[in-house]
């Protein structure tokens, strides 16, 4: 009796050791394990941040709605059903024209294409040039930069920086982007980048606490 208290003690801790090093591994280092199809590939975790998580619906920021730029959030961009795709299968053609993913995509979203808008979220650095930021997403919210979560395919917006503008970078602090939108599917190389992608005209750093 005595041996199998001890070989049960002993099974929780290991069971406990395990399930610890699968969490730590996940927060690290889950990117590096996404297939090469996957825009955030590259990435290594992200902040230690380890606060409350922000929404940008529920942030007070200082509207720039124009009569150029129609307001867009990502509740708006989210509120329709997405059959998200098998990531490993996402550099064969065939699979890729199966998944109709424009077609995916509500109706209401398709006809903001090419107009200007404001959403808010939160930045994650993906590619940069000569010292400075060419590529980033805008997130939702901070669950993919902070804590290792994988945002679904219509949950970012893909944003490209115009080769003359610098720009910071800005982690774990809300924005404001003001820019061209793009709906549909686009690849660079084997890489979906996304079903939204932005042209980025303006940024603007939310300074409430």
């Amino acid at each position: 009796m005595k041996m199998l208290k001890t070989k049960n003690r002993r099974s929780a801790w290991l069971n406990f050791a395990m399930v610890s090093a699968v969490v730590v591994g996940l927060s690290l280092g889950v990117f590096q394990f996404l297939p090469k199809s996957h825009p955030m590939r590259a990435l290594r975790g992200g902040s230690d941040r380890t606060g409350q998580v922000l929404e940008p619906d529920s942030a007070q920021g200082v509207s720039l709605v124009t009569e150029a730029h129609q307001s867009l959030t990502f509740k708006m961009l989210t509120s329709y059903p997405f059959r998200e795709p098998n990531w490993a299968k996402m550099e064969d053609p065939a699979y890729i024209a199966s998944l109709k993913l424009d077609e995916q995509i509500s109706p209401q979203i398709q006809a903001m294409n090419g107009r200007k808008v404001e959403i808010q979220g939160f930045m994650l650095p993906l590619h940069m040039s000569d010292g400075n930021l060419r590529t980033f997403m805008l997130l939702k919210d901070q669950m993919a930069c902070c804590f290792g979560n994988m945002p679904r395919l219509n949950e970012w917006v893909y944003v490209r920086v115009p080769e003359k503008k610098k720009i910071d970078i800005h982690q774990d602090v809300l924005i404001t982007l003001l820019g061209t939108l793009h709906v549909g599917a686009k690849f660079e190389g084997v890489v979906l980048t996304g079903i939204y992608h932005l042209d980025l005209d303006r940024i603007q750093i939310d300074q409430k606490e």
